[in-house]
């Protein structure tokens, strides 16, 4: 599995031919989602590349870059030569399938600094996705848990139905001190996992206590 845009190749060993085979090997690539290798237009794949064949052996296509997310299939035949026949691979063969994910951003934003025991939340803008769907869960730990490690304090899960800004639900603070949200996607076929980092900007709230001071004025002269 690749990330969008990135390369993809394919390795295929040809065995079993005698008097050191030659020809060539052609390894083509289908996609994305073109399940029976027709090509679009049908007939032309999204990319070929061609290697000699001097033997017995493993040969390894040239890379191709992707162009979208989904499902990337290789079809890699052999030529033959005069004294071996043609072989060919299937479309959708075992390990001859690739899949390529966007990856999508998800930024966040805290509420502001509150009193203790005031409700703090977080909203999360999820972005570059490719029709996402899965969820996106709000975890809250503190006060005073500056790696964000062991059991979250607060965790709330919305539900994505596409990209866009989702809110987590509200948590009531304990105590005063710092509080760090961590927001995760947890992606879906098409789309990688995405999360922000413990401490990232933004993703802190301050609680503070809320002192009272009382006073107490002195008649003149005293």
């Amino acid at each position: 599995t690749v990330p969008a845009n990135g390369t993809i190749s394919d390795t295929g060993t040809l065995s079993g031919g005698v008097n050191t085979p030659t020809g060539t090997i052609t390894f083509k690539v289908y996609g994305p989602n073109d399940t029976t290798c027709a090509g679009i237009p049908v007939g032309t794949p999204l990319g070929t590349s061609t290697v000699t064949v001097n033997g017995n052996g493993t040969y390894l296509s040239g890379p191709f870059t992707t162009v979208g997310p989904g499902t990337y299939n290789f079809v890699v035949s052999y030529s033959g030569d005069a004294n071996n026949a043609p072989a060919v691979s299937a479309c959708g063969a075992p390990g001859e399938s690739v899949l390529v994910k966007a990856t999508p951003a998800i930024t966040t934003v805290a509420s502001a600094t509150v009193p203790a025991n005031g409700t703090i939340s977080d909203t999360g803008t999820l972005s570059g996705g490719v029709t996402p769907t899965g969820t996106i869960t709000f975890n809250v730990f503190g006060p005073g848990n500056a790696t964000c490690t062991g059991t979250p304090a607060g965790t709330s899960t919305v539900t994505v139905t596409g990209n866009g800004i989702y809110m987590s639900a509200p948590f009531t603070t304990t105590g005063p001190g710092t509080y760090n949200y961590v927001v995760s996607y947890s992606g879906d076929t098409n789309n990688a996992a995405a999360v922000s980092a413990c401490g990232a900007s933004g993703e802190s709230v301050l609680v503070q206590a809320t002192p009272a001071i009382t006073t107490v004025a002195a008649a003149p002269g005293n």
